[in-house]
């Protein structure tokens, strides 16, 4: 690959396949309604104004964040 660029459809396809979280992550509420879903969670992050390491853990844990929302992992 030594001088060669990939295509934006290549760099598209690696993008995809190095996700964690292949179908992004959900914002829940306290009766596990989904309220927003986002690509990943440094996308969550940003619109939470908060970490990425902070949206990791709550996932994890499966913990309340501020006593107003789940973080979960999205199945499909």
């Amino acid at each position: 690959m030594f001088g060669k660029k990939h295509t934006e459809a290549t760099k598209f396809l690696i993008s995809k396949n190095m996700k964690k979280y292949p179908f992004g992550v959900g914002l829940y509420d306290l009766n596990h309604n989904l309220i927003k879903k986002f690509n990943n969670n440094a996308s969550m992050a940003r619109d939470l104004n908060i970490s990425r390491t902070t949206v990791g853990k709550y996932i994890k844990t499966g913990k309340v964040f501020n006593n107003l929302y789940y973080f979960k992992i999205n199945k499909s």
